[in-house]
């Protein structure tokens, strides 16, 4: 039962990464590797220091945040919980690229009627 779990992040299709207090990328699904190309890390790298900030902030306060991200021409919706026990924060990412052109879409016609 625990290896279909530990396979769980492995196998979403939706970005899965988590890092250490200090910053440090612990693991990413294959899904997370434009994540990490945009923040120009690997897996054993340092988050560059606005988004390890984010990370240090959410293992002190216990408290997530979220923000989006864009990579190319996908936008992400990507959300940092802390493991405050474990010293570590998970990110999750959403791609939200679909909702973003919808939006932009009727934010035109509407400026198109005013």
């Amino acid at each position: 039962m625990n290896t279909k779990r530990e396979q769980f992040p492995a196998d979403n299709p939706n970005p899965v990464l988590n890092v250490a207090k200090d910053g440090t990328v612990i693991y990413s699904n294959k899904a997370g590797e434009p994540l990490l190309h945009e923040w120009g890390v690997a897996v054993g790298e340092k988050l560059p220091s606005s988004i390890g900030n984010i990370a240090k902030n959410v293992i002190s306060r216990n408290s997530p945040e979220k923000m989006e991200v864009k990579v190319g021409k996908k936008v992400y919706w990507v959300a940092f919980h802390a493991l405050p026990e474990e010293e570590c924060v998970n990110i999750y990412g959403f791609d939200i690229s679909d909702r973003r052109e919808f939006e932009e879409k009727l934010l035109g016609s509407k400026a198109q009627e005013g």
